[in-house]
């Protein structure tokens, strides 16, 4: 045997050792957009967040004035303002289609992350994040005293495949910090996995944008707001039907989703936090405050006419209110029915939370205050 031939036949490097690959993703999906921009009090230039009735597709990348592109191509086939959209979900497992946790951004990075029981949580002495108790009822950033604005918020981001996208090979996100989208996203997958025996991937849903009246705390009144749910556009035996052609669809096509789902899940516990540009796109569209561009005596009108601040749409603490429907309004627009008042929570018994690790004492880093400077360190958040 030849030197060159032992060689070859000891080493194989057609891949990279420890390789997790990830969907891409190739667009997101908005309810809202950057506003006209306009100057505060204290002359700081400022676009506020403008919200939507429907639904906008946007590229990754930039325009002349720094905002995402509108997906022109996508919009041919999905419609200028659409209000429902053909989705397919790429796992069963709803912590992988649809993660979510609380989280506290600055201007420059995620200052603190965390599920309800434990949180990093960055400490500027050390330029590292420290594991510390996560209790959204006692946090001062999650429900501040004095009506101060909310720092902390709940997130979730959904990936979905868009059936009518022309292209395949990644995925579309949503992102919000609706507490009442999260709890209807999360509700309507579980309920229809409970349906499915567990499936989820493959199936063809709606993701439907829709108006609720709701009366948030500190807002006299009641409000309009548009959340974001998934349905199953059909009777429950054409859902059951649907169900068995894509469990026999993976069978011949000897899809192994499990260990999919599996890579999913490591690659999800290895990704590092976000960019700068990724961060400082969070902040402007979620945490506003963030950057200090409005003052907290400045508000912003709502649609209805009723000014408030910049907390407002993140609808937390809200009760919802049933609308009167509009009999002139299609199927995809018509109002949701009056709710009960009691929403589920956003885990199931089917997603436990795991326990929390040994705790650092929170009061080591509560007292710390993070500055407003990037993050040196870019270990990985939850």
């Amino acid at each position: 045997m030849s030197k060159t031939s032992g060689v070859s036949s000891r080493f194989d490097l057609t891949e990279i050792a420890d390789f997790t690959p990830v969907l891409p993703e190739i667009g997101k999906i908005k309810i809202g957009e950057k506003g006209q921009s306009r100057q505060t009090s204290k002359g700081k230039d400022f676009q506020p967040p403008k919200k939507l009735d429907h639904f906008k597709i946007v590229s990754l990348s930039r325009g002349p004035d720094n905002n995402l592109l509108t997906d022109i191509v996508v919009h041919k086939t999905i419609g200028e303002k659409p209000k429902e959209l053909d989705i397919i979900l790429p796992y069963d497992d709803i912590s992988l289609n649809f993660p979510t946790f609380y989280a506290w951004y600055s201007a420059s990075k995620c200052i603190c992350k965390g599920n309800g029981r434990i949180a990093f949580r960055w400490d500027d002495q050390k330029e590292d994040y420290n594991q510390i108790v996560c209790d959204p009822e006692h946090c001062p950033q999650f429900t501040p005293p004095n009506n101060n604005p909310r720092l902390c918020k709940a997130n979730g981001i959904l990936s979905v495949i868009l059936v009518k996208a022309p292209r395949i090979g990644g995925v579309y996100k949503f992102r919000t910090t609706s507490m009442n989208t999260i709890r209807d996203i999360r509700s309507s997958l579980s309920f229809i996995q409970h349906i499915t025996s567990g499936y989820l991937a493959g199936i063809p849903l709606k993701l439907v944008i829709k108006p609720r009246t709701v009366n948030p705390k500190n807002v006299k009144g009641h409000i309009l707001v548009y959340t974001v749910s998934i349905e199953w556009k059909g009777t429950m035996n054409e859902l059951l039907t649907v169900t068995q052609k894509s469990a026999l669809a993976r069978s011949n096509a000897r899809i192994d989703l499990k260990r999919m789902e599996d890579t999913a899940r490591l690659a999800l516990q290895a990704a590092p936090i976000e960019s700068d540009d990724e961060i400082k796109e969070i902040a402007e569209e979620f945490y506003v405050n963030a950057f200090d561009a409005i003052d907290d005596a400045e508000i912003i009108e709502t649609d209805s006419g009723q000014e408030t601040g910049p907390d407002f749409f993140d609808e937390v603490a809200t009760e919802s209110v049933s609308v009167p429907q509009d009999k002139s309004s299609s199927e995809s627009e018509q109002m949701p029915e009056s709710d009960s008042g009691t929403e589920p929570d956003i885990e199931s018994e089917n997603d436990p939370v795991p326990d929390p690790e040994p705790e650092q004492p929170p009061s080591q880093v509560v007292e710390n205050t993070p500055s407003d400077k990037p993050a040196k360190n870019k270990r990985r958040l939850i």
